[in-house]
């Protein structure tokens, strides 16, 4: 566990510089160094994570939850994932899907010290809850909160993509999709609110934690889809999927909810899988799909939105 630790905490640190601009343009050689040496250190953090895993019982994971454990699994996935497609798309000379997977893998590597915040911030703000409950809560919000992030992130700094826009060339407006989605995202959350509260021990206070960010991010998605700033057609389109992603979230987490139930898993822990193993999924689609979309090998640079993270080949 110390060498996960210490090597995912020494990628992270590597990583800073390299969304830096300036020391890309002026330091390339030094950039892909960092860069190759911050893979190298996920790929340990991320082997010593699953010897960690298979080593130890569902019940022994870090918070005693086998909710926990499964969300550990797709956390590994995504963070070994991205990283590998990160690589492979430098060796491509496709920088823009690696900078697509490098911001995904930097979003799934900073959920670590993200989930030690939350869990000291639940802390300070309600003192009766106990610290294996700031976990728990912490992983609820991260789970969307994470994946959202990375979405986020790509669409503000990222140009779209030549396949991108041609795709959104063929694409009716989604406006009356995001509408249809979005009622029956605040439907589906009413009813995962009501399911939460009858839990017999459970916190009230957890509804805020699964259905704040899920509220956060979608508005944010649609005020991208409304202003002027992202009036070009492939990023309305993107918003409006990543919208429309998120607002599926509580309706997922319902679905897996009650399929979990059925198989005989009590109510309280059928909810924590759900919320922290499927609740990212919608969003995770989205995002697989528009990293293959942006594809910019071929993209001439001419035609593509200024970005700050455009690298130096």
């Amino acid at each position: 566990m110390l060498l996960h630790t210490v090597a995912g905490g020494l990628a992270l640190m590597l990583c800073v510089p390299q969304f830096m601009g300036k020391f890309r343009r002026r330091r390339p050689a030094l950039h892909r160094r960092l860069g190759q040496s911050t893979l190298v250190l996920v790929a340990v953090s991320m082997v010593f994570g699953a010897v960690k895993l298979c080593t130890s019982p569902p019940d022994m994971s870090l918070t005693g939850s086998p909710g926990n454990t499964a969300q550990l699994w797709l956390l590994w996935a995504a963070t070994s994932g991205s990283a590998a497609l990160a690589y492979v798309s430098a060796r491509r000379k496709d920088y823009l899907s690696h900078q697509a997977w490098m911001i995904l893998m930097f979003s799934m590597l900073l959920t670590a010290p993200l989930l030690r915040f939350f869990e000291l911030m639940f802390g300070l703000v309600w003192n009766d809850v106990h610290m294996v409950e700031a976990l728990w809560w912490g992983a609820v919000v991260l789970a969307v909160a994470s994946t959202g992030g990375a979405a986020l992130a790509q669409q503000i700094v990222l140009p779209v993509g030549a396949e991108a826009r041609r795709l959104s060339e063929r694409l009716p407006d989604l406006r009356i999709v995001m509408v249809l989605t979005g009622v029956t995202g605040l439907g589906a959350s009413f009813i995962l609110g009501f399911r939460i509260v009858n839990i017999p021990g459970f916190d009230s206070r957890l509804i805020l934690c699964q259905l704040l960010p899920v509220a956060v991010l979608s508005i944010v998605f649609g005020v991208m889809y409304a202003t002027k700033r992202t009036s070009l057609s492939a990023h309305r389109w993107q918003n409006a999927i990543y919208f429309c992603a998120i607002a599926l979230v509580p309706t997922v987490v319902n679905v897996a909810m009650t399929v979990v139930e059925i198989s005989g898993v009590p109510s309280a822990e059928a909810y924590y899988i759900s919320a922290m193993g499927a609740a990212p999924l919608p969003i995770f689609a989205g995002l697989l799909f528009f990293a293959k979309q942006r594809a910019g090998r071929h993209e001439s640079r001419s035609t593509s939105r200024p970005s700050t993270l455009t690298l130096t080949p």
